[in-house]
């Protein structure tokens, strides 16, 4: 009687110990099983990829986009005055959310385009963000930005924007004799060591109507000591011949970039 008992039980036992591996193995492949989305953090992913089934998009599409930069663009006057035109490639990363964040500038084409791009990404509202698997992710994007100046009187609206009918501030004797003027009072000190630094200082020039410069400030800075030097010049410039509209002299602003090997601009 005790054999058949003692059998008994190793017979049950053993059924239990084989129905809880049937039952952990069941578990682990219904777990395995389960989309990766509903492992525990993946929500909370803050990975930024650079390509998913939905790319990012402005509100209303790529026309809307389109017609936003055209809306907000403030052409650089130093570009607009050498007539120079470009393709600006700006980078920014759309979020979960739809939120433009490390807004950057892929290409150097200087005039102040690039920092015009920037500027204007900065206005826009929310993106639709992208999407993988219905799933919003975070995105790096990049979009081209075209500087492009009228030339023809169909384009008469955005010329107006772009060349308004100004006469710009000159310096007397033109842009060769302000360059000569800089050069001969620009001092290279100790502190200023042009081989060590590339790139160049912007300079905004506001100039009365008398033609009397009335303020001078820092639109793109090279380095304390170059912007500190390049404002003594400029400060020191005799009177320039004012702006103009429709034959009356006005106050307006004009644009002086120095680079490191002090070329004018």
């Amino acid at each position: 009687m005790k054999k058949i008992f003692l059998v008994a039980f190793f017979i049950v036992s053993t059924f239990s110990f084989l129905k809880a591996q049937k039952d952990s193995i069941s578990t682990k492949v219904i777990s395995n099983s389960l989309p990766y989305e509903c492992y525990v953090g993946a929500e909370d992913s803050n990975e930024v990829v650079t390509f998913a089934e939905e790319m990012p998009q402005f509100p209303g599409g790529d026309s809307a986009r389109i017609k936003f930069l055209k809306d907000h663009i403030i052409y650089p006057e130093l570009a607009c005055e050498n007539n120079i035109e470009a393709r600006v490639q700006v980078q920014f990363v759309v979020s979960k959310q739809g939120k433009l964040s490390e807004i950057i500038a892929l290409t150097k084409k200087g005039w102040g385009l690039e920092q015009e791009a920037i500027r204007v990404v900065k206005l826009m509202p929310n993106w639709i963000p992208g999407k993988q698997n219905g799933k919003p992710m975070n995105i790096r994007f990049s979009i081209p930005i075209v500087f492009k100046l009228a030339q023809t009187q169909n384009e008469a609206s955005t010329a107006t924007r772009f060349r308004p009918f100004i006469q710009n501030p000159q310096y007397k004797g033109g842009h060769h004799e302000m360059k000569n003027f800089i050069l001969k009072n620009f001092k290279i000190t100790e502190k200023i060591k042009c081989d060590s630094i590339n790139g160049v200082v912007m300079l905004i020039v506001l100039i009365d109507s008398s033609g009397i410069i009335r303020d001078v400030c820092i639109r793109k800075s090279l380095c304390k000591e170059f912007d500190e030097e390049a404002i003594r010049v400029v400060w020191m410039m005799p009177p320039w011949i004012p702006a103009h509209e429709k034959g009356k002299a006005i106050e307006r602003i004009s644009l002086i970039a120095i680079s490191n090997k002090l070329i004018i601009y």
